[in-house]
């Protein structure tokens, strides 16, 4: 375990210019990290429980990530979707895999929300169509290689039935001695088989007589597409502009794509991770959103690059020696901030959460304010059974314990504002604000208490206990919170906790006012004032509810289209 207790990191001041070519991971880029003073130690609590701790410790990362909050401060999924009280129309379909080119892209299309005017479409390459129309052992040279097997192979059988006519005047036929292509052996073609198997393909139609052609490969034809991005107009569903994926470094069976719909800096940013005999390098490319222009690019190697869904989130880059926040408008160019923080590798991941970057590392979660890349006021560094959660202006400090939680409110100056504890800890988001509660599980489990709490003051606002169980919380409408039971959500009054209203399915998406479903092969709509169905619409065995932002869609996976209700 890294000992963190004598340094905190700080960000590197761009002061050196980063050439690509030559540091390709940006290691070299920057002064080296230095030291600022380590605050005050945190007072030190339960000390006889510190054994047990330790025990819980692996469970506390485990439980903190599942309670995360999503990314973003106003991240697209805590945009209520648009209240359609009446049974809506189609206003457009989009096809975004062009016609007779269908089994060539994904069944399903990433939307992602850019204002309130655009869409973001990402339609990947079917992997599946690509492998099967690949399957061919064709290369460039196969004929020629198929042509030489097939002679060398007629000679070898005139010489095999020579042999069996008369084995005492004819030597044996050896492989070796007919392999007729230069610059190699039949031992080294052998070795590299792929390369040479028009040879091996030509030669075994004449050895056993199967006649010429008869397994020739033939040359697969192109794939038509391998992907693309695509900017449409919400009000019309009209193509914008259009970028190919494959113009964008995009290599097909090695490579895949993560999206930033629109950066801090107000660029479309498309990263294409591509794995090559154990190398992995990022080509990064920012786009104007106006009209997908490139603006810049940068390739890099062995990072991750943490693309968050929400629109202006900061792009950033993990590496083993750090994190680092980069300038889209100028990928290449100095980055906006640097820190070296202990225990990150690519493969740990990040989020940024309310505008603070969450950094998963060797030895748990580490926090960075996302705009200066320094540690906030509230974080003292990791330990091991602390977590984090960031609800308005409040952070509350989770540290497990033997029942659940022991609990501190803290302003965004790390002054505790109270203390608590918990068995279970909630939060939910949506157009009735956001709240902070309290559960408590049964064996299943499933959850029967609930209280909610004032995440200022840590008092509670209202208890109850139910009769039935809920899976989890769903999110906040108009007056109401609603919980998942199943096969059905509930809604609770928010200032009473009292069960308000029972649907008859279960809510995918929250509006304002209309809660959104499925159920029985039906999309359904609910009022949430009184829990009664306001519309219906028959869906198929291919079509699906999406949202983006606050667009209300229809995916369908066999016509790869999606339609926009109103």
């Amino acid at each position: 375990m890294t000992d963190t207790s004598a340094w905190t990191p700080a960000p590197l001041e761009p002061d050196l210019p980063w050439d690509p070519e030559t540091d390709p991971s940006g290691q070299g880029h920057g002064p080296a990290t230095p030291v600022s003073p380590q605050g005050q130690p945190r007072r030190r609590r339960w000390l006889g429980l510190a054994l047990a701790l330790l025990v819980l410790s692996v469970i506390a990362v485990g439980v903190w990530l599942l309670f995360l909050k999503p990314a973003g401060g106003a991240t697209a999924s805590d945009v209520p979707v648009a209240d359609l009280t009446a049974a809506p129309e189609e206003a457009w379909t989009y096809k975004y895999a062009p016609r007779g080119e269908e089994e060539w892209i994904a069944p399903s299309a990433a939307v992602y929300a850019v204002g309130n005017d655009r869409l973001l479409v990402k339609a990947d390459l079917d992997s599946s169509t690509y492998y099967e129309a690949g399957t061919s052992s064709w290369y460039p040279g196969y004929p020629e290689h198929y042509a030489a097997g097939f002679a060398d192979g007629t000679r070898y059988q005139e010489a095999m039935e020579a042999y069996q006519q008369d084995s005492w005047g004819n030597a044996y036929p050896s492989y070796e001695d007919y392999f007729g292509l230069g610059g190699a052996t039949y031992a080294s073609a052998v070795n590299d088989a792929e390369s040479y198997q028009g040879w091996f393909d030509g030669f075994g139609d004449a050895e056993f007589e199967r006649g010429e052609g008869a397994s020739r490969a033939q040359q697969p034809d192109a794939p038509p597409t391998l992907g693309h991005i695509v900017m449409i107009d919400r009000s019309t569903g009209k193509e914008l502009w259009t970028a190919d994926l494959e113009a964008l470094a995009f290599e097909p069976g090695s490579s895949s794509v993560s999206i930033l719909p629109l950066s801090a800096e107000g660029h479309v940013v498309v990263s294409v991770i591509t794995f090559d005999e154990g190398l992995t390098s990022v080509t990064v490319t920012a786009l104007d959103p106006a009209d997908g222009t490139p603006v810049s690019e940068v390739e890099l190697s062995d990072v991750a690059v943490i693309s968050s869904a929400d629109v202006g989130a900061p792009l950033i880059v993990l590496d083993e020696d750090g994190v680092r926040r980069l300038d889209t408008g100028d990928l290449a160019g100095d980055y906006v901030w640097s820190a070296g923080i202990p225990g990150v590798h690519p493969e740990g991941g990040a989020s940024v959460v309310d505008g603070y970057l969450q950094i998963t590392t060797e030895d748990g979660p580490w926090w960075l304010d996302a705009a200066s890349g320094y540690e906030p006021e509230w974080f003292e560094g990791w330990e091991p059974e602390v977590s984090y959660r960031v609800i308005g202006d409040v952070v509350l400090r989770q540290e497990s314990s033997s029942f659940g939680y022991y609990l501190d409110g803290l302003d965004r100056t790390g002054k505790t504002l109270w203390a608590g504890d918990a068995e279970q800890v909630f939060t939910a988001e949506g157009s009735g604000g956001e709240v902070l509660l309290k559960a408590e599980a049964t064996e299943d489990g499933t959850y029967e208490y609930l209280m909610r709490l004032d995440p200022s003051t840590g008092d509670p606002m209202w208890d109850e206990e139910y009769d039935d169980t809920f899976s989890w919380v769903t999110g906040t409408v108009a007056g109401g919170l609603v919980l998942n039971e199943g096969d059905r959500s509930v809604i609770l009054d928010l200032d009473s906790g009292e069960r308000s209203q029972r649907l008859r399915g279960s809510a995918d998406y929250l509006g304002t006012r209309v809660a959104y479903g499925h159920d029985e092969g039906r999309l359904q709509a609910w009022d949430v004032e009184d829990g009664t169905a306001l519309w219906s619409m028959r869906v198929s065995g291919t079509e699906s509810l999406r949202r983006a932002g606050d667009a209300l869609l229809v995916e369908d996976t066999a016509r790869r289209e999606i339609s926009l209700l109103q």
